[in-house]
């Protein structure tokens, strides 16, 4: 059977996603028009923030055949602030959920806010 399987990297910043597809390093990096962040959290509006990544993800597999089917994602997500100190279990749980909406099978939730060379995110898939 053919792992249909494609690692990916995501970067949740204030009002703006960055995502990297880790098997062809193809990315996409868009500022939301509408705010999901506010000065207490990055993602303060659920919708908009996975409404933003869903978009991202589907133009950034635009490109496979229509008879292929969509691959299973395996999502390396993390928040990168300037708050202080670690991200809280909520802020934890809510990058999970967001990852699992827009189709993440296998995900991981990187803790640190430092971004990650793609190959460590690939790694933390392994």
């Amino acid at each position: 059977m053919i792992n249909l399987s494609v690692p990916v990297y995501i970067q949740v910043h204030a009002n703006k996603i960055v995502i990297q597809r880790l098997d062809n390093m193809k990315s996409m990096e868009r500022v939301s028009e509408t705010p999901f962040s506010n000065e207490r959290l990055i993602v303060a509006d659920y919708e908009i923030a996975t409404n933003l990544m869903q978009q991202m993800l589907k133009a950034l597999f635009s490109d496979r055949m229509f008879f292929i089917p969509s691959p299973s994602l395996d999502i390396c997500i993390q928040q990168i602030s300037n708050f202080e100190g670690p991200i809280t279990p909520f802020e934890s749980r809510m990058l999970l959920d967001i990852a699992e909406r827009c189709g993440g099978d296998n995900v991981v939730v990187e803790e640190s806010q430092t971004e990650l060379e793609p190959e460590l995110a690939k790694k933390l898939l392994d």
